[in-house]
């Protein structure tokens, strides 16, 4: 699904295996920066040390999604079928807006 805004063009597509790496570096850096008026920085990294991640089930499962703007993501998120359709909270590359 392709979607054009004043901002910026970006495709919806379903995360693969091989966007692991960029998806837990989006995830590190949304944490970091949008979180910031909410959280201590201690509070911030053990959350991204113990709770955020990239489950990759749902990668397999093929419920989760990843927001693509030129090669570079700018969001990710999605749901789990085997744990009664609980919504992964989006993730939002930090340079492109808020969540």
């Amino acid at each position: 699904m392709r979607y054009h805004s004043p901002l910026m063009d970006y495709i919806i597509r379903k995360a693969t295996l091989a966007d692991r790496p960029a998806i837990a570096q989006l995830i590190k850096d949304s944490a970091r920066s949008l979180s910031r008026a909410d959280y201590s920085d201690e509070q911030i990294e053990g959350a991204i040390a113990t709770v955020f991640g990239v489950d990759t089930n749902l990668i397999i499962d093929e419920t989760y999604f990843v927001a693509d703007s030129a090669g570079t993501l700018i969001g990710c998120g999605g749901w789990s079928k085997t744990q009664d359709s609980v919504w992964r909270r989006p993730v939002l590359n930090p340079r492109c807006g808020r969540a």
